[in-house]
């Protein structure tokens, strides 16, 4: 089948349609800015399409390699595809072209949406982020975003976990600067964003929050998926190029996770965005197919900072018993809580109503209180104790009970309030509270979960 597909990595522009063997049902494909086709011209939008919804293909294999059966996550989907990036030696992606795109997809009519791209400066303010509008403008249509913001860094960038305060982060930056000729830093704190700029001033360091982390892990490495074969990066010398390719990375994990949107939202058309989110995440994963805890690459344990909730179960997500939905609101909160006003607020979100004011009791501490399927606490102090509220919503069983199970933070006491939840017919929503308090010092981050069970579901949300 000849397809037009999606193409932003770096390479040649290539005039022509790409034949690839693993059937796709194409039902709209667009470009923008200087582009003159929305054709492949690097081979990885190719692989990223087949991998979300390619049909399956009999004894596909990269020269004999992973030989067997190749398909989609969601081979009965079909795929519109929007071309907003360059394929120069840089790859760059036009603010204005991914605001387009996203209107476009949104007057389409998708149902869901896949991003590997990333914004061309480092870490943006929403307000300026063209890829944080768009994806709030489609959630606000009930349009699933799925999106890997992966930043174009032209130079050398230091990315680590701010542990020592302002003064000596810039002493670090200063010396290592010096020594190694890095360029920037990226500090992970809890630094509020209106003080980043008086905190670092005139030197080229930025701040993400401890928040800033992964709520899932999907499949991403040696993805065996389809290859256009005119492009000849993964073809063996003396070789006919292949029809597929093995490739890693993030933008391989990215389509795992749309096709489990995709499949969810066929079952439950309904289903908000973050409705379908919060299934994935309580219910899945922390163990490997050895049925041992989930590791990194160095073999420690894995933590949430490094797979958010844990590996994507195949089936959980269809029946989860009980959902976080966050609401339209509540993404609207969480502005005002890190510190931006409502004319800033507009820019991103214009359907917010003229006489909109943020609360009075704004707090960075406040955005702990989003109704999220996990829960992060920064900054407790000895003996203080911080609140924080979520709202469950039953999907499935009219009554059913469910009772808490705490796993708690080693050195943190954890309260659930209250203990047991009764779902009825006309009772779908109950609000709980979780308490937290420490009674000693702790130098490292710690985690832990919360999970209301029953004997048909386990919903876990996890604790940072």
């Amino acid at each position: 089948m000849w397809i037009w597909v999606l193409s932003h990595y770096g390479g040649k522009e290539y005039a022509w349609k790409a034949k690839i063997s693993c059937p796709l049902a194409a039902t709209r494909a667009r470009y923008y800015d200087e582009f003159t086709t929305p054709r492949d011209g690097s081979g990885h939008g190719t692989h990223v399409a087949s991998t979300a919804a390619g049909r399956p293909v009999f004894d596909a294999s990269y020269y004999n390699l992973t030989r067997g059966t190749a398909r989609g996550g969601a081979p009965g989907s079909r795929i519109a595809v929007y071309r907003v990036c360059t394929n120069d030696k840089i790859t760059k992606c036009h603010g204005s072209a991914i605001l387009k795109a996203f209107d476009d997809a949104i007057a389409d009519g998708v149902d869901v949406l896949s991003l590997s791209l990333g914004p061309s400066s480092i870490m943006p303010h929403f307000s300026n982020d063209p890829i944080a509008i768009g994806a709030f403008h489609a959630v606000e249509k009930g349009i699933i975003v799925v999106s890997l913001e992966t930043m174009v860094l032209l130079r050398s960038i230091l990315l680590c976990e701010n542990n020592v305060g302002t003064e000596q982060a810039i002493d670090k930056f200063e010396t290592l600067k010096n020594n190694y000729g890095i360029n920037g830093m990226i500090l992970i704190d809890s630094m509020p964003v209106g003080q980043v700029p008086l905190a670092y001033g005139v030197h080229p360091i930025v701040s993400i929050t401890e928040d800033d982390r992964p709520d899932i892990a999907a499949p991403g490495v040696m993805i065996l998926a389809a290859w256009p074969t005119i492009i000849t990066d993964q073809t063996l010398i003396g070789r006919e190029p292949p029809m597929f390719a093995l490739l890693s990375g993030t933008s391989m994990a990215c389509p795992h996770v749309l096709s489990f949107f995709a499949r969810v939202k066929s079952q439950h058309p309904t289903w908000s965005p973050s409705i379908i989110r919060s299934a994935i995440m309580t219910t899945a994963i922390r163990t490997n197919n050895l049925e041992s805890p989930i590791t990194t690459i160095t073999g420690s344990r894995a933590t949430p900072y490094d797979i958010g909730a844990g590996s994507i179960s195949t089936s959980g997500p269809i029946q989860p018993g009980l959902v976080y939905e966050t609401e339209i609101l509540d993404y609207i909160l969480f502005l005002c809580n890190i510190g931006y006003d409502p004319s800033k607020i507009k820019l991103i979100a214009p359907n917010v109503p003229t006489n909109f004011s943020c609360p009075p009791n704004k707090s960075f501490d406040s955005i702990s209180n989003m109704n999220y399927p996990s829960i992060a606490i920064s900054n407790l102090t000895i003996n203080e104790v911080k609140t924080v509220t979520r709202i469950v919503t039953n999907v499935e069983d009219d009554d059913s009970t469910y009772d808490v199970i705490i796993e708690a933070p080693t050195g943190v006491d954890v309260q659930v309030i209250p203990e047991k939840l009764y779902f009825t017919k006309d009772v779908n929503k109950l609000q709980f509270q979780v308490a937290f308090k420490v009674s000693a010092k702790f130098r490292e981050d710690l985690f832990g979960s919360i999970a209301w069970s029953n004997e048909k579901h386990n919903v876990r949300a996890h604790l940072l």
